[in-house]
This record gives structure tokens, C-alpha cells and sequence, in this order.
């Protein structure tokens, strides 16, 4: 006679031995870049269509702020995204579990990035022109500017990976009827050392 297994309440269906998969978190560092550059290239079509609609100085000054913007924006929602993608199919119920599967995800996108565009970087800083390396001070004040900015995005997209990584696991909870948890097991009390005495 064969009996078909239970779910118990403090067990994540996905891994219930392990906090985080890593296949997960590929999948979800690959949606996240996929996302990344699909929003980036939006923005950059919309951008360059503006400036050679009108091009002024003061156009292409707007268009970079709101391209640096669109940035944060697109920054944000990519990581969310990556995120909830990690939490769901790692199947794990808990939020805790979800949080840490958008933290790494998050992590692992945020390196790949740093790589690619400290390349590219590096290439545009071997051809700098001599006007550029003269006006060093100016080039350090832009410098500075755009490290805190760099510094805020990132923070800002990584809460967004963990909220991405919990609602991934709290609908997942929800998915299969099992209330959200926080944490694996619950708190069991230590058993009764008393001894009887005997009567």
C-alpha cells in the first residue's frame, strides 16, 4: 500500500536540507541581467531619439539626468525581478530562505556588472585627451559625484532584491496553501530533565 508523502509545515519543499540553490540563483542573476539590459537599451532608444530630435546643450543635459534616472530605475526593477525569479524556483516557502536566495542573486549581478563596466572603463581612461587630464581636479569632483551615486543605486537595488527574493517565497507559500514562515523549524522547548521520584 503506498502512501503519497506529506508536506509538513516547517518543511521547505525545494531544499529542505539546504538554505539557497545555486541553479537558482543563476536563473535568477541571468533574468536579472537579461532585464538590466533590455531596460538600458529602452532608455537609450528613447534618449538618443530625443537628442537628435532637438540637440542643444540643454536637451542633452536632460536626457542625462533622466537617463541617470532611468538607471536607477531600471537597476531597481531587474534586481527585483532577479530576485523573485531565485525565490521561486528554488521553491523554498520560507522568507528567510527568500531573502537570502535575492541577496546572493543580487551579489552575483552586481560583480558581473562591476566586471563589464570597469572593462569598458579602463579602455575609455587609456584614451583620455589632454584637456581631460588637465582639468584633474573637475574630473576628481565628477568622480566623487558619480562613485555616491553608483554607491546609492547599488544599495537601493539590493533592498529590492531582497524584497523580489521574499515576495518570491511568500507567494510560493501561498502557491501550495502553507502559511509564510520566517524560519525552518519551530522554537521546540528542551525536554523535562525532572526525575520522578519514586512512590
Amino acid at each position: 500500500m503506498s502512501t503519497t508523502p506529506t508536506i509538513g509545515p516547517y518543511e521547505d519543499t525545494g531544499h529542505p536540507s539546504s538554505r539557497i540553490s545555486y541553479r537558482s540563483v543563476v536563473a535568477g542573476t541571468l533574468c536579472a541581467l537579461a532585464i538590466e539590459i533590455l531596460l538600458l537599451a529602452l532608455g537609450a532608444a528613447v534618449g538618443l531619439t530625443v537628442t537628435a530630435s532637438e540637440a542643444t546643450r540643454g536637451t542633452a543635459r536632460n536626457v542625462g539626468i533622466a537617463y541617470a534616472i532611468w538607471l536607477l530605475v531600471s537597476m531597481c526593477v531587474s534586481a527585483y525581478i532577479g530576485g523573485w525569479v531565485a525565490a521561486v524556483t528554488a521553491r523554498t516557502i520560507f522568507a528567510r530562505n527568500g531573502v537570502l536566495h535575492g541577496f546572493v542573486t543580487w551579489a552575483l549581478a552586481t560583480l558581473i556588472g562591476v566586471a563589464v563596466v570597469s572593462s569598458a572603463a579602463s579602455g575609455l581612461y587609456g584614451q583620455r585627451s589632454p584637456q581631460m587630464a588637465a582639468d584633474a581636479s573637475q574630473t576628481l569632483t565628477i568622480s566623487a559625484i558619480g562613485v555616491w551615486g553608483v554607491f546609492a543605486v547599488h544599495i537601493l537595488s539590493l533592498g529590492f532584491a531582497l524584497l523580489g527574493g521574499s515576495s518570491g517565497a511568500r507567494g510560493e507559500a501561498r502557491r501550495i496553501g502553507l502559511p509564510v514562515l520566517r524560519r525552518e523549524r519551530p522554537r521546540v522547548p528542551p525536554p523535562s530533565t525532572t526525575v520522578p521520584t519514586p512512590t
